[in-house]
């Protein structure tokens, strides 16, 4: 096989676009940021509906959930075998096996995943605005199995299903001992807290080389300002139709606790109090 993909990996509203952008900004330095409307690395996984119609036996809106996850393995064996160089790829999908007991991301096809955790109360209020939703209703999506961000059968021709499941599920299916690749995990928070010295580990841990400048002027472009002009300015194709709000809402450390109603953060963090121990944020208060 000629490329293997990097896997770009969180829960919806997490920092992954901002973790695109930053490697765009790296991987191809320029006088100016890149535009947020040509990012150039990391494609959405959900996104590949053409390629998956293309080289799989059956189009897409002709099999159902499992019966996709049964040949996307192999779709991307045959897509990469079309590239010379790494392939990144963003992605929302938990980390599952098919009914084959294939994983449907196969460690033959991928070198090493990023996987980067946001609070979850912090999650909510953007993950609500993005999907067009109140946060009660956002909250009851966050905890419930199975959820999907991306349904079959539908016209746009760019979206296969998602599966990103539950906040709980999906943060654990990353964390599968089993899973076939290196995971190289962050949280959200100290990415912001601690740009440089984060970033810097994750992108070394892939294999990436680069100067302290090189990465600084990197971030500098891609900091959460620059994003929120950007789309200011001139829009931003993927934030989503029904989205009550701009895709670069706020990215605040604690931003959860102002804006969401206290009867439903005591319910997230009751509910996910184990993770949230685990994760070290039961001593820090978003």
């Amino acid at each position: 096989m000629s490329a293997s993909m990097i896997l770009l990996a969180s829960y919806p509203k997490s920092g992954n676009t901002w973790l695109r952008i930053l490697l765009s900004n790296l991987l191809y330095p320029a006088e100016a940021p890149i535009s947020i409307n040509d990012i150039r690395v990391g494609g959405f996984a959900c996104d590949r509906r053409e390629l998956f119609d293309q080289l799989a036996p059956w189009d897409a809106s002709d099999l159902n959930l499992a019966q996709v996850d049964t040949f996307i393995p192999e779709v991307y064996r045959e897509a990469l075998q079309q590239r010379q160089q790494p392939v990144y790829l963003k992605t929302h999908d938990m980390a599952r096996r098919n009914p084959q007991g294939e994983w449907i991301f196969p460690g033959d096809c991928v070198a090493a995943a990023i996987h980067i955790v946001r609070h979850p109360l912090d999650v909510l209020p953007s993950y609500a605005k993005h999907f067009g939703l109140s946060h009660a209703e956002a909250l009851e999506s966050m905890l419930a199995p199975e959820q999907r961000s991306c349904k079959l059968l539908i016209r746009d021709k760019r979206r296969l299903p998602e599966q990103h499941g539950s906040w709980r599920e999906h943060t654990a299916s990353w964390q599968d001992p089993e899973l076939p690749f290196p995971v190289y995990r962050a949280r959200y928070e100290d990415l912001r807290r601690n740009p440089q010295q984060e970033f810097g580990r994750l992108l070394r841990a892939i294999g990436l080389s680069f100067s302290q400048q090189e990465l600084a002027t990197a971030l500098e472009y891609s900091s959460f300002q620059a994003l929120q002009q950007q789309e200011s300015h001139s829009g931003f194709k993927e934030r989503l139709r029904k989205s009550a709000a701009p895709f670069f809402r706020k990215g605040v450390i604690g931003s959860g606790r102002q804006e969401v109603e206290p009867e439903l953060q005591q319910r997230l963090l009751e509910t996910l109090a184990t993770e949230l121990t685990a994760w070290g944020y039961d001593s820090e208060q978003p």
